[in-house]
């Protein structure tokens, strides 16, 4: 389901755009949608990301998506000094279901030489 029709079936107004946010919870009706949230219900705390270093030195990520965003890969963004922001690729993406309205979704990524440190954001499609 793309935003366009989640929003129809929410009832969201058409002066709503996806980079509002509707419930004033501090997330945008796109990432309520791509995360799983409710547009009506200031929900906050409902996002749930973790990242791991394994010792191998990779990074695994887990997060959270919507049953009706599946189709969508997020956009995953590094920076070395917050500031300046780079997409990068998350690579294959691996689905843990479960029976609510969100399911997990995991990947890893590579160290990246000669870097000590790195932030990372993910944002809805």
């Amino acid at each position: 389901m793309i935003y366009a029709e989640w929003a129809a079936y929410h009832q969201i107004p058409a002066t709503s755009t996806k980079a509002s946010d509707y419930d004033q919870d501090g997330r945008s009706n796109g990432a309520e949608w791509f995360f799983g949230g409710d547009p009506y219900q200031p929900d906050p705390a409902q996002l749930a990301f973790d990242m791991q270093t394994n010792p191998d030195g990779t990074y695994h990520f887990t997060f959270s998506r919507s049953h009706t965003a599946a189709a969508f890969g997020p956009l995953l963004e590094t920076s070395h000094d917050l500031q300046l922001w780079n997409p990068l690729s998350t690579g294959p993406l691996s689905n843990i279901s479960n029976a609510l309205q969100t399911h997990g979704v995991s990947f890893t990524l590579p160290a990246i030489p000669g870097v000590d440190r790195a932030f990372y954001r993910l944002s809805p499609p």
